[in-house]
């Protein structure tokens, strides 16, 4: 009998693959490089002792809980809603305000793209950000779907006591730019208890360094006010066109008292670190129980000056 040798050649993965995992595991990342890489987890700080939840873990157009697809983020279309598609989300649009005549740009500026290098697999949330928007407006504005009532981007204000973890995994486009503003916003925090009226957080922002290029994340608590933004290093600069991974960890201070404390991670790397903020003021509850995707552009009213565009990717939301 003839035998013939077939050769064998090694072909290493380029790409980003979720790998398999059971209920309760971490899932991970196979980073780009070569087969035998050691995985890397998502969300490589996420709270793992048993008191914290998870209310929220997005992979985008795939429905939460492993229940199939989604194409699309349902819009709302005043007065209405697109049905909840199992997506457990809505758009709420751009709030620029009314235009005369048509919009010189699409009614819904966010969109499910598939792009192979997006961080576990799956599709990216594109939020576009067209010429000639105005600054200090939100082109996407994504809150959990009224007709929903599980836990997602908002839960039950009785399972938080101010505890809070965020982690996203994104990219601006090459060359984004501000166009002289001071801010790009990614993930706004609220409360539904009645003392905490007018709070609203902003854990994960992209902040400007006066005398410096780049955007450097922080955090950006709103009633009360404070700003904690990592320092303005070249390591910390996520405006260069590359996938990031942002997390923050916040443990709630004492209502009225600078003991708060707040950690920014970027790629995995502790960033910033504080213990004196002021998170809940004199007299509020330590409580949050809803997050937005509200991509406000600016913290100033300088217009876009090119197209430009941000890309989501996973998205968990933590508690306690």
């Amino acid at each position: 009998m003839n035998w013939r040798v077939i050769p064998i050649v090694a072909i290493p993965l380029i790409l980003y693959a979720v790998s398999q995992h059971r209920p309760g595991e971490e899932p991970v990342a196979i980073a780009s490089g070569q087969m035998g890489s050691t995985p890397t987890p998502l969300f490589p700080n996420a709270p793992r002792s048993p008191e914290w939840h998870t209310y929220a873990d997005y992979r985008w157009g795939e429905k939460p809980g492993g229940n199939g697809d989604y194409d699309k983020i349902p819009f709302w279309r005043e007065p209405t809603y697109d049905l909840d598609n199992g997506s457990h989300v809505v758009d709420y649009g751009s709030d620029a305000g009314k235009q005369k005549g048509p919009l010189p740009w699409p009614a819904q500026l966010s969109r499910l793209l598939a792009i192979d290098s997006v961080p576990g697999g799956g599709k990216a949330l594109e939020v576009r950000f067209p010429v000639g928007f105005p600054g200090g407006f939100a082109p996407a504005r994504i809150f959990r779907h009224p007709r929903y009532d599980g836990n997602g981007l908002a839960w039950s204000a009785s399972v938080n006591t101010g505890f809070l973890y965020v982690g996203l995994h994104f990219r601006l486009s090459p060359g984004f730019s501000l166009n002289g503003n001071v801010g790009q916003k990614l993930v706004y925090a609220a409360s539904s208890v009645s003392d905490n009226k007018g709070l609203n957080h902003i854990p994960l922002n992209l902040r400007t360094a006066e005398g410096r290029p780049g955007l450097y994340p922080a955090y950006e608590p709103q009633h009360p006010f404070g700003l904690h933004r990592v320092p303005p290093d070249r390591a910390n600069d996520v405006n260069d066109g590359r996938w990031h991974l942002l997390e923050v960890v916040q443990e709630p201070n004492t209502p009225g008292v600078r003991n708060g404390r707040i950690r920014i991670y970027i790629d995995g790397r502790l960033a910033g670190n504080w213990q004196d903020a002021l998170l809940f003021a004199k007299g509020q509850t330590p409580n949050l129980s809803s997050l937005s995707i509200n991509t406000i552009y600016g913290g100033g009213s300088h217009p876009v000056p090119a197209e430009q565009q941000l890309l989501l990717g996973p998205l968990r939301v933590m508690g306690h």
